[in-house]
């Protein structure tokens, strides 16, 4: 099957065999390169799905299925991305919209409790009945997992952690809050106040990643972010 991982910065894809292997490495694409609006990153999407999905053809690989992970508020059921922050696209019905583009059977899912599956199954939440998955990335996510599974919640919007105002009137959320904790500790946020602290216009550090890494290695403005 082909896997796709729509996330705030990049479209993250790869090949899997039914036994798990990745048949190919992970494939990273700016999801922004063709534009900024709802209907541009759509389109960019189903255009990186089908030639995804043209290149493995090509190559004489049988793709039975697309699995797709996308981030912001995601019905499952309905096969609807139903709000993002990061690409303002409302009721978005990406399930279908894939479908008919590639001609695969299509699973939609929400990113990160896709991603709490995956540590449920094969990573550190083996042989835990309830645990909280918290990845950073553009912005904070979090799955809560019950027995192995996600808690949806209502509406499909349990562990929606970043969304949450930590710093009442700070800087404005794509969602059209204030002070979420995606504007504090996301990564691109990280990487903001470690440029504003240091006195910096631009340039490296270019990720959170490499404030971690500074903070570890002594540096005092890396450490207070």
């Amino acid at each position: 099957m082909l896997g796709l991982d729509i996330g705030g910065t990049a479209i993250k894809s790869a090949l899997v065999a039914p036994d798990g292997r990745a048949l190919s490495a992970v494939a990273h694409h700016p999801v922004r390169a063709a534009g900024r609006d709802p209907e541009t990153i759509v389109g960019a999407v189903l255009d990186r799905a089908a030639g995804l999905l043209d290149a493995a053809v090509a190559q004489g690989v049988a793709v039975r299925a697309l699995g797709v992970a996308a981030c912001g508020v995601i019905d499952e059921s309905a096969g609807v991305a139903v709000f993002s922050a990061s690409f303002g696209w409302q009721d978005v019905p990406l399930r279908r919209l894939l479908a008919e583009r590639t001609g695969l059977p299509v699973v939609l899912g929400h990113d990160v409790r896709a991603g709490g599956v995956a540590e449920a199954r094969l990573g550190a939440g083996r042989g835990h009945e309830v645990f909280l998955f918290v990845p950073v990335g553009t912005g904070v996510g979090a799955a809560v997992m019950l027995g192995g599974r996600p808690f949806t919640g209502g509406h499909w919007r349990a562990g929606e952690l970043g969304h949450v105002v930590v710093r009442p009137g700070g800087d404005r959320c794509g969602c059209g809050q204030r002070g979420c904790l995606s504007t504090v500790a996301g990564g691109p946020a990280v990487v903001k106040r470690y440029r504003r602290l240091a006195g910096l216009d631009g340039g490296a550090p270019s990720d959170a990643a490499t404030v971690v890494r500074l903070a570890t290695e002594g540096d005092r403005v890396a450490a207070e972010v």
